[in-house]
């Protein structure tokens, strides 16, 4: 399919983003780039998540951004410029999606991967060596020792099915998990069902903006990361 360019300026940063034009890909650029559905600025609690960051570089620990479900790659621009001391992991399955995810990230601090994020309780998973499987808490064991979790964002019309089976660790060590929700494109099937089942039993905020919730542990929020 044919690729169309568009120029975007994001906080005053100019930049090429490819997109197959006519397709959800136009969507995806509005939701993320054009209405900032990844920003903190409308969260009541956006001061103390931004401090959050800043605390963190303050005390030599790199903050480490889990992009999910990176698609063609609008959100990790977006977190890209607007964290941009922090290490950012982009996964993204699908081959033309992983294509223009490489292509507009291209000069940013963006690590790629092209894999399907699994549960842990997966079998092959956690630990699995396959290149086209990994779970988020295989990611943030691979961390250096001075990285901590920051934002994992997820999309609950791809992953929300399977990807809190188990009750994975990863979550209770997640300041921020920033949820989409897509029900409404697969009407019929709850598929956020198991998501939101399992996130809402753990002692997290949440705020609901732009077809995402966010979902805040309180107690990773005011922790201090040098003790």
């Amino acid at each position: 399919m044919e690729k169309t360019t568009l120029a975007l300026t994001i906080d005053d940063v100019q930049r090429n983003f490819l997109y197959r034009k006519g397709t959800i890909d136009e969507a995806v650029i509005v939701h993320a780039l054009v209405n900032r559905a990844y920003a903190f600025s409308p969260l009541r609690r956006a001061a103390e998540l931004f401090d959050l960051y800043e605390r963190m570089l303050r005390i030599g620990t790199t903050p480490l951004i889990v992009d999910a479900a990176a698609n063609i790659g609008a959100g990790a621009v977006y977190f890209a410029l607007k964290y941009p001391q922090a290490r950012l992991v982009a996964i993204e399955p699908e081959p033309g999606n992983y294509e223009l995810l490489v292509a507009n990230t291209r000069e940013l601090p963006v690590e790629f991967m092209r894999a399907t994020v699994v549960p842990s309780s997966a079998p092959g998973g956690g630990d699995s060596q396959a290149g086209d499987r990994v779970t988020i808490d295989e990611i943030y064991r691979r961390g250096a020792p001075k990285v901590a979790p920051f934002i994992v964002k997820i999309d609950a019309e791809r992953q929300g099915s399977s990807i809190f089976s188990g009750g994975p660790d990863w979550v209770a060590r997640t300041p921020v998990i920033i949820i989409r929700l897509n029900d409404c494109l697969i009407p019929g099937t709850p598929n956020s069902r198991a998501c939101l089942d399992y996130i809402t039993g753990c002692n997290r905020e949440f705020a609901y903006h732009n077809d995402g919730i966010f979902s805040i542990d309180c107690e990773l929020l005011a922790r201090r990361y040098d003790s």
